[in-house]
């Protein structure tokens, strides 16, 4: 037995104030396989510290739960969504410390909106690793040399 979330509506801009949310379903399966995913993630040494995120993630975190991820944030970003995100953040009080854009010319309707906005865009940029005071796990203390 398999619990299940559909969203429903989501998505919607302006959903039917009667329509649900989501809806539930029990699958019997002889067999399942669970695959995790990751989206558009990435990889860069410690991207797995406390607080670095999708940038999808953020603006859910942002919208869904009315919770802004940070108040200093960096935004690495490829697409457009990512600069959403950004202004979205920026919008609710966030400090966007740099968009930083791997592709070698940013360009878009995101990109001139955050230029609009005043946020500071880095193109061609490349993140290599993340710092920070807290530990996030016992590897980072190793590498202090303790």
């Amino acid at each position: 037995m398999v619990g299940l979330v559909q969203c429903l509506t989501d998505h919607l801009a302006a959903p039917a104030a009667s329509a649900p949310r989501e809806r539930m379903w029990q699958v019997r399966a002889r067999e399942v396989v669970l695959a995790t995913a990751r989206s558009s993630g990435r990889w860069y040494s410690r991207n797995d510290r406390p607080g670095v995120m999708l940038a999808s993630a953020a603006r859910t975190f942002l919208h869904r739960f009315g919770v802004r991820v940070g108040s200093r944030i960096a935004v690495l970003a490829g697409c457009d969504e990512a600069y959403a995100a950004a202004l979205d953040l920026h919008e609710a009080g966030a400090r966007i410390a740099i968009v930083a854009d791997v592709r070698a010319a940013a360009t878009g309707e995101g990109v001139q909106a955050a230029r609009a906005a005043g946020l500071r865009i880095a193109e061609r940029a490349t993140v290599l690793a993340t710092t920070g005071l807290a530990r996030s796990s016992q590897r980072d203390a190793r590498d202090r040399g303790r």
